[in-house]
């Protein structure tokens, strides 16, 4: 589709594309979708700690966002979570991730 643009942000998400044909995320019009966003570094590696990681992927979803064009956090209008940590402190710590970005 011509129409459709895709976008995969420096270092970890061109690797992505190359590997396996993944983009970070997709515009059409003004509207941009992005991918599943994760507690990955720029260079693959993960954080050690649950919270660290949740940080790193409300970080990632700023910079893919950014990466299309787009403004952030400030445009945003739905966030989808899945996670496979149940614990509380990783349902609390996605929300206080989330109020932080604005």
């Amino acid at each position: 589709m011509a129409h459709l643009q895709y976008y995969a942000y420096k270092n970890i998400g061109v690797e992505k594309r190359e590997k396996f044909s993944y983009s970070q995320a997709v515009r059409v019009g003004d509207r941009i979708e992005c991918a599943g966003q994760g507690g990955w570094h720029d260079d693959g590696s993960f954080e050690k700690k649950i919270n660290a990681q949740i940080d790193l992927a409300f970080a990632n979803v700023e910079k893919c966002l950014k990466d299309t064009g787009g403004k952030g956090w400030s445009q945003v209008y739905r966030v989808n979570s899945y996670h496979v940590c149940h614990e509380l402190t990783c349902r609390d710590q996605v929300g206080s991730s989330c109020r932080a970005c604005g």
